[in-house]
């Protein structure tokens, strides 16, 4: 999508139009104009892309509800692929604005006109470059070239020395204000040769998910949209876990036997050369050859739009690390699809060093966020872990304490007194019990509440003394037994506790049970999600939070500042004069209606569902086509699409939304759905939940007392 040069007004307020806006109700243009894959979008769709851009344009928080087979998600990239395209060019020609916005005193024109020009030459150098690395890639797409396999270094033992912790220091030029060593770094940076590596694609657009199958369905519907055609598609990459990434063999064997932190541990393992190994799909950095391979990496990654499965498949070919090249391949990426989890952790982000500034954030199934945003920071830690930590200190400290120094020195020894605060606790606990956070300091005794835990838990993050602990504790433990215990699960949680300990001290509670035969557990529970969402709506532009059902919207007002907060629904297609509920116990032929995981799918309980459906219309005569039950199974079956009967048979031609639910009723025919389902009791909940509804569609002739339901309505 091209922008023509705007007028001077244009330049001044650089507001983006919505595409289409002169189109008046010529919904096709409208469509065409946000790049829509169909001829003419549905208004509901419009509606939603345009509300979508708007909020984009001006920096908004939005939650956006859209009922489920709507084509939501085809909806959402449109709009802010279009977004993103056309700010593309008013980023190049409205670099002006930007400098004046942040300039404290009235410089002269002319060193305005010389700060725009050199940012509008940087910008198109670095596009321009890579667009050409990316066409070279896509002209060889077809003979991917394999690295070279780099050879393992092999040796018999491991020292002791690989485990001890480097020198420390925490405080290094302290004795400089924040002024001072800001301008050393814009003095070093100038030294730094202009090189595609070093820069970034700014802004981005970040769509997480839930699932990694709802990213690759993600990724199939950019590749239905213009963007993710032609000679230039849009420049995507989906990050994942070692889980669904890794290829090494060894990796994924002990990450199926011990799970996710003993596979995070053999891949680190595997990085920094351990045990004499290093891992022969990841080049080192530090080697330009190594750079290359992973930058050629990169360049195959973006020249067309892949899912998780392309990607993955990409590494074993050029025999190259996925997770790690698609991480190096998301700085220059338009378009990164990710999990919650990598999107919601802060340590997740500063891991994968993902930078929001100034960029769209879009979580799709968002009613769960705040769930989703309080289990992500809780933290859990038992009286096994706590002593199993305490041994592996003690152990450590017998081998390297002559060897610390410092700050290491200091440190190690405030764990081991907050880890035997902990211990002593278990044993004086005697019933479950809830502690705010000084509450909990002050009941560690001693002077425990005095420990500046937010210090001690950068230095175990920028030391790494946990993997450090638990290597030293899996290789003593090796010299006498056969297999690995990865001991260093415990210090992670103990890490992971101490930072939700380091939280605002209203934000949360320690939730401690205690139980005779499994000890005591301390968990941390976060109480209010603002502080931990409030990183992200300080650095996206815009954040757009969709799902099919978000009411109430107001809880999501919570987190973000009100002048930025706006909602949009698109309402349900359903009016409530077609609604009817009803309590059916038994069926037309005297079968109990019970709709439990093992039950729905047999013939016996289909066939009472078909009778149902013929006995609601006893009278109405023969249904066309027979049962509407096989026409509800029909894969395709779509909102706003079409159903007819010809030839002999149902069909749907068109395929709107993407999904497969929902259907718009032709001409001459009529629509009742029978949603059934069982009301389940909860005991141990006190309330009552409906379980997953089944859709019986029942398609009739028009005119047979067809009152509410009429041809053309929508359902």
């Amino acid at each position: 999508m091209e922008l023509t040069e705007p007028t001077a007004s244009a330049r001044e307020a650089l507001v983006l139009p919505v595409p289409g806006h002169d189109a008046g109700e010529n919904d096709a243009v409208r469509s065409r104009a946000f790049q829509f894959p169909y001829e003419t979008a549905y208004r509901i769709q419009l509606d939603l892309m345009t509300a979508v851009f708007q909020a984009v344009e001006h920096g908004q928080v939005g939650v956006f509800e859209s009922p489920t087979g709507t084509g939501k998600t085809l909806s959402l990239l449109c709009s802010a692929l279009s977004w993103l395209r056309m700010h593309r060019q008013r980023h190049i020609w409205g670099q002006r604005a930007a400098v004046t916005a942040d300039s404290q005193d009235a410089e002269p024109e002319w060193v305005l006109a010389h700060e725009e020009a050199k940012q509008r030459e940087a910008i198109e150098a670095y596009e321009t470059e890579l667009r050409e690395r990316l066409q070279r890639a896509r002209s060889t797409r077809t003979h991917v070239p394999a690295t070279q396999k780099r050879a393992r270094r092999e040796k018999d033992t491991l020292s002791d020395d690989e485990f001890l912790v480097n020198d420390y220091h925490d405080a290094q030029d302290s004795f400089l204000s924040a002024e001072v060593r800001a301008m050393m770094h814009t003095y070093e940076s100038q030294w730094s040769a202009p090189n595609i590596g070093d820069d970034e694609t700014r802004p981005k657009i970040f769509y997480a998910s839930r699932t990694h199958s709802q990213l690759v369905q993600l990724v199939h519907e950019v590749k239905r949209t213009p963007y993710g055609q032609g000679d230039e598609p849009v420049r995507c990459v989906s990050l994942g876990s070692r889980k669904q990434m890794c290829i090494h063999h060894d990796v994924r064997r002990i990450g199926a036997l011990f799970g996710t932190e003993a596979m995070n541990e053999r891949c680190l393992e595997l990085m920094e050369g351990k045990k004499g190994k290093r891992c022969p799909y990841l080049p080192a950095q530090s080697d330009p050859v190594g750079r290359a391979e992973m930058d050629t990496y990169r360049d195959h990654a973006l020249s067309h739009v892949q899912d998780m499965e392309d990607l993955v498949q990409l590494g074993k070919d050029m025999h190259m690390c996925p997770y790690f090249g698609t991480r190096h391949s998301a700085r220059h990426a338009e378009l990164v699809t990710l999990p919650y989890n990598l999107l919601l952790l802060r340590d997740a982000r500063e891991a994968l060093h993902l930078t929001l500034d100034g960029s769209v954030v879009i979580i799709d199934e968002a009613h769960n966020l705040i769930d989703t945003l309080l289990a992500t920071y809780a933290a859990e830690l038992t009286q096994a872990q706590i002593e199993q930590a305490v041994q592996q200190v003690e152990m450590y400290l017998r081998r390297f304490s002559m060897r610390l120094r410092g700050t290491n020195e200091e440190q190690v020894r405030i764990l081991q007194v907050l880890l035997r605060a902990l211990q002593g606790l278990c044993v004086e606990l005697t019933e479950s019990e809830t502690f705010s956070l000084p509450d909990f300091m002050s009941r560690l005794g001693g002077s425990v509440d005095q420990i500046n835990l937010v210090r001690l838990e950068r230095w175990l993050k920028d030391t790494r003394i946990a993997r450090k602990m638990g290597g030293y504790a899996d290789k003593v433990w090796l010299e006498t037994h056969a297999a690995p215990a990865h001991r260093a699960v415990a210090m992670h949680a103990l890490e992971a506790f101490l930072l939700a300990l380091c939280n605002r001290a209203k934000n949360g509670r320690v939730l401690v049970t205690v139980d005779k035969m499994q000890g005591v557990r301390f968990k941390y529970l976060l109480l209010d999600p603002r502080d931990a969402f409030e990183p992200i709506v300080s650095s996206a532009r815009a954040i757009i939070l969709a799902g099919g059902t978000m009411e109430p919207m107001s809880d999501f007002e919570q987190l973000v500042p009100r002048d930025r907060f706006t909602t949009f629904s698109c309402g349900h297609i359903v009016p409530s004069s077609h609604v009817m509920g009803a309590v059916v116990p038994l069926g037309p032929k005297g079968q109990t209606l019970e709709f439990t995981h093992a039950s729905w799918q047999q013939p016996a309980m289909l066939d009472e569902l078909t009778s149902a459906g013929e006995v609601t219309w006893t009278g109405c005569g023969t249904l066309a086509g027979g049962d509407g039950w096989l026409a509800a199974r029909l894969r395709g079956s779509q909102v706003h699409d079409p159903i007819a009967y010809g030839a002999g048979r149902w069909a749907r031609p068109t395929n709107h939304a993407g999904g497969v639910e929902g259907g718009r009723v032709a001409a001459g025919v009529g629509r009742v759905v029978l949603v059934v389902g069982q009301v389940v009791g909860h005991a141990g909940l006190g309330v009552v939940r409906p379980a997953a509804a089944e859709v019986l569609e029942v398609d009739h002739l028009a005119g047979h007392r067809l009152d509410d339901v009429r041809a053309g309505d929508e359902h």
